[in-house]
């Protein structure tokens, strides 16, 4: 049933958001309502006693997630469309890409009086205050690689300066694995961030049974949702916990879904790593947006996901495929920015059918087997 709804999704946002107006309001509604999210799990957190329909806070969660890798997800989805509405803007105003190497930070005044530039910023640092308030280590080094990749510090060979931000980047997700960070803001009652017990969780102790779970299994996998049950006969590490899910979403692919799912999902970041290449050649400010969006979430998802599971939750798998959907639709009619909106719907939607059926059937085809092998 999930795979059904994200194919609709898919096909639905490559349909809709082929305008310059939908693809800002895209960026527009995931930022806003990312960041109304984050405010509202900030504000449970120093006022725990508050309930939504009934339902009372647990132990780090952060709004109406009860994981908090799960919700850093979410927050990084939205620091991403935050990140793509100032890219927008600021290139629409002042003709500079946030990703080029002639960039220059003082373009960055020209977005004090734009409207749409402080509402992006607004939701940029709303996000940033959850994604660090939610006590995700995983989440912030997410963060971290998913604005190298976006900002073309790692994607864009710059001599000495790329080798600076790649080591300082490895030098930041050492330190906030490694070392024990137990920071109070005494300025806020009852809020905490990031306790030592944040990376405590026996995952890293369980993965070799996950891997050997997975060896077990090649090349089909063990079926889909099967991880509970298929790691167990070959547990060494003996815990406490019923690993429902291996807290790594690539080991877990690859137990059940086997050489298959990783080709796959492999084949996914490929084409959508190219959409996002061919994005460069548009001189239309929203494609940059969406590009710098894409980047970030490429990276985030990436990271996040070898320490977590949160993409398996709907919400942050249907904002995953509205990003690539909305890429695919807006890279595969690159040069038609000369246009209005009307006509440039009507080229995007001719030039993509083709990609967009095609990507569609092979979805189709793809859930099919799944469902057949579970």
């Amino acid at each position: 049933a999930l795979m059904v709804l994200v194919l609709a999704i898919v096909w639905a946002s490559s349909q809709v958001f082929v305008t310059r107006f939908r693809i800002g309001l895209l960026l527009n509604l995931i930022a806003v309502g990312v960041a109304c999210h984050a405010g509202y799990g900030v504000y449970r957190m120093v006022n725990p006693d508050v309930t939504l329909f009934g339902v009372e806070m647990s132990a780090g969660s952060l709004g109406s997630f009860i994981n908090r890798n799960n919700a850093a997800l979410i927050m990084n989805h939205g620091l991403a469309a935050s990140l793509g509405l100032l890219a927008w803007r600021l290139k629409a105003l002042t003709g500079s890409e946030v990703d080029d190497e002639s960039f220059e930070f003082n373009d960055l005044m020209a977005l004090m009086n734009d409207r749409e530039s402080m509402l992006g910023l607004l939701a940029a640092v709303l996000c940033i205050v959850g994604l660090v308030t939610c006590g995700s280590r995983g989440g912030v080094i997410a963060c971290l690689v998913g604005s190298s990749l976006a900002f073309g510090w790692t994607r864009q060979y710059r001599g000495v300066r790329s080798l600076i931000a790649v080591g300082a980047t490895v030098i930041a997700c050492v330190v906030l694995l490694v070392v024990p960070l137990n920071l109070d803001l005494k300025s806020i009652q009852r809020l905490e961030m990031m306790s030592e017990q944040d990376f405590q969780t026996g995952r890293f102790e369980h993965w070799p049974d996950g891997w050997q779970t997975a060896m077990a299994h090649l090349p089909a996998g063990s079926g889909m949702g099967t991880y509970a049950y298929a790691y167990l006969p070959h547990q060494e590490y003996m815990s406490s916990s019923w690993f429902h899910h291996a807290d790594n979403l690539w080991l877990e692919l690859l137990v059940e879904q086997g050489l298959v799912g990783i080709i796959l999902t492999l084949a996914l970041l490929v084409i959508f790593g190219r959409m996002l290449i061919k994005m460069e050649l548009s001189p239309d400010p929203i494609d940059h947006g969406l590009r710098v969006a894409g980047w970030y979430v490429v990276g985030a998802i990436a990271m996040s996901q070898l320490v977590d599971f949160g993409l398996i939750l709907p919400a942050n798998l249907f904002l995953a495929s509205v990003f690539m959907a909305a890429s695919l639709a807006r890279s595969s009619a690159t040069g038609v920015e000369s246009m209005d909106d009307e006509e440039t719907e009507l080229v995007y939607s001719s030039r993509s059918a083709f990609a967009i059926n095609g990507a569609v059937a092979g979805l189709v085809i793809a859930a099919a087997l799944l469902a057949m092998h579970q």
